[in-house]
C-alpha cells in the first residue's frame, strides 16, 4: 500500500474567539447558559493542554459513525468539537459513515437488506442508494454542521467522496466462511463492497493548506483502480468492475491510519 503522507500545514494564530453559533445564540438566550458553557469549554481545554500539545499542527483523521450518528443533538455537538480542533490548530479530517441512514433509505424503496458478518451485501440498485445516501444527504449534512458551527470563526465543513480526485482507490473485498460442520472455507461474494488500497492525499492537503480553515468531511465511497492504457496494446477496463465502489468507513479509517498521520476516533 502507498504511504500517502499529509503534511502539517505552518502555524497561523486562531481568531481570538472560539465560541461557535450555538455558543453565539445561547448568550442571546439565556446568559447563564452561555457561562456555563464557557467554563465547561475551558474545563475541556485544561484537561486537553496535554494532548493539544502532542497532536499541535497535526492532521488528525476521525471517524464519525455508528449510533452517534443518529442524534441531531449529538451530531451538532461533534461538529462544535471538530470546530473546536480546528480553532486549538489542529488539523481534522472526518471520515464518516451512515449505515442507518442507508438502511432506512433501502426500507423506504421496498429493496431487503442481506448482512454476512457484519458487512452489507451490495448489488448495483444498493449501491445506487449508498452513494445517494453517504456522498449526499449524510455527507452533506455533516459538512454544514461544521459551517454551521464554526461561523462566528469561520471554520467551514467541505463534503467530498472518496470517487473525488482519485481519494480512495479500492479492490473488490474478498471475505472467506468456514462452515462450522464441514470446516469446509467457502468464499463469500459481497457484490460491490471494496477494500481501500490507497489514498491520494492531493485534494485533501491542498485543502489543509488553504488561508482559509477549511475542515475536510470524506464520505466512504471509492473507485476502482483502472488499467493504464499504453500506445503499443491500449488496455479498456474490464467489463466486471464498475464506476464505485463502497468501502466501510472503518476500513477507509484503517488506510487513512496507514498514512504517515496521525488518527482517533
Amino acid at each position: 500500500m502507498k504511504r500517502c503522507g499529509l503534511r502539517s500545514r505552518p502555524w497561523r494564530e486562531p481568531p481570538n474567539r472560539l465560541g461557535t453559533a450555538g455558543d453565539q445564540q445561547a448568550s442571546v438566550q439565556n446568559p447563564l447558559a452561555a457561562l456555563e458553557n464557557g467554563l465547561a469549554t475551558a474545563k475541556t481545554l485544561a484537561e486537553a493542554l496535554p494532548f493539544i500539545q502532542i497532536y499541535d499542527r497535526e492532521t488528525v483523521v476521525v471517524k464519525y459513525g455508528g449510533h452517534a450518528m443518529g442524534d441531531t443533538e449529538t451530531a451538532r455537538k461533534f461538529a462544535a468539537d471538530i470546530v473546536l480542533l480546528k480553532l486549538v490548530g489542529i488539523h481534522p479530517v472526518v471520515v464518516h459513515g451512515g449505515g442507518p441512514q442507508i438502511s432506512r433509505m433501502l426500507e423506504k424503496a421496498g429493496v431487503k437488506s442481506e448482512f454476512i458478518d457484519g458487512l452489507r451485501v451490495t448489488d448495483p440498485d444498493t449501491m445506487e442508494v449508498a452513494e445517494m445516501v453517504l456522498s449526499g444527504s449524510v455527507n452533506k449534512e455533516l459538512a454544514h454542521l461544521i459551517t454551521a458551527a464554526g461561523r462566528e470563526a469561520d471554520v467551514r465543513g467541505v463534503g467530498l467522496s472518496g470517487k473525488d480526485a482519485r481519494l480512495i482507490t479500492v479492490e473488490k473485498a474478498v471475505r472467506v466462511k468456514k462452515d462450522p460442520d464441514s470446516m469446509i472455507e467457502r468464499v463469500i461474494d459481497l457484490g460491490l463492497v471494496g477494500e481501500p488500497t490507497d489514498v491520494d492525499p492531493t485534494l485533501v492537503q491542498a485543502l489543509i493548506n488553504a488561508p482559509e480553515d477549511y475542515v475536510p468531511v470524506i464520505a466512504p465511497i471509492g473507485s476502482p483502480k483502472m488499467a493504464r492504457p499504453t500506445t503499443s496494446t491500449p488496455t479498456p477496463p474490464p467489463a466486471p468492475w464498475p464506476a464505485r465502489w463502497a468501502p466501510s468507513a472503518s476500513s477507509c479509517f484503517r488506510t487513512f491510519r496507514a498514512c504517515s498521520i496521525k488518527t482517533a476516533s
